[in-house]
């Protein structure tokens, strides 16, 4: 059996109903692990929000396509990096004792 995904920046590809399930759940368990780590951190308002911007990004990806589970990461990286804008930027997430810093645009550790 197969269902087709309908929306837009989703490819309308025939796939069997068991690939979908394993994929929304992968989908399911990042945008979990998300909205949970966003709402002890910064708040049930920012996860809120959180979780809008990644489901906005999701609806942007086209999958399925090349590789073999989706990239549910995108989204999530997406979501932080709004919520970064949102709350002070990369100073107040990396800033001030995070062992290790974070890493700059050129890749390295600050």
């Amino acid at each position: 059996m197969t269902t087709e995904l309908m929306n837009a920046g989703i490819f309308n590809t025939p796939l069997p109903v068991e690939l979908v399930g394993e994929y929304l759940t992968y989908a399911e368990n990042e945008l979990t692990a998300l909205y949970s780590a966003v709402s002890q951190l910064f708040g049930l308002e920012q996860a809120q929000l959180a979780v809008e911007d990644w489901l906005t990004e999701l609806e942007a990806m086209e999958w399925p396509g090349e590789l073999p589970i989706p990239d549910w990461r995108r989204p999530t990286v997406t979501a932080v990096s709004r919520l970064a804008d949102r709350i002070g930027g990369h100073e107040r997430l990396c800033g001030g004792g995070v062992a290790g810093g974070c890493g700059d645009e050129t890749g390295e550790r600050g």
